[in-house]
């Protein structure tokens, strides 16, 4: 993804993941339906949704014609909202799941519900 201008999805985490490099993603929705799985819905800056070959191409043209000013401050709202959305990465969060002591895990699991 680091090599990317632009990254084309569907309906998956990619997109997120994208946006949290800053780049502008595509939907690819040839259906163009109410039922997408796409997780940026309701997302509009740095995203845009293609039906079709000519709609694709014209998404491509109007990200590659935006001026300097406007990417960045679309790719810093992108970065925002993907890290908003998928958080910080948090080790700690996972250590009552690990295998490692199953008496330690017990105890965080216990100390997190009160």
């Amino acid at each position: 993804m680091k090599r990317s201008v632009v990254v084309l999805y569907d309906g998956s985490k990619v997109a997120l993941e994208a946006m949290r490099f800053g780049l502008p993603v595509i939907n690819i929705n040839p259906f163009f339906d109410s039922l997408s799985f796409d997780p940026l819905i309701n997302w509009v800056t740095f995203k845009w949704v293609a039906s079709s070959k000519e709609s694709l191409l014209k998404s491509l043209d109007e990200i590659m014609s935006m001026d300097n000013r406007e990417y960045d401050n679309k790719r810093k709202e992108a970065i925002k909202y993907s890290k908003d959305y998928l958080g910080e990465k948090k080790s700690n969060y996972l250590d009552a799941f690990t295998l490692k002591d199953v008496s330690l895990n017990r105890r965080n699991i216990k100390k997190s519900k009160n």
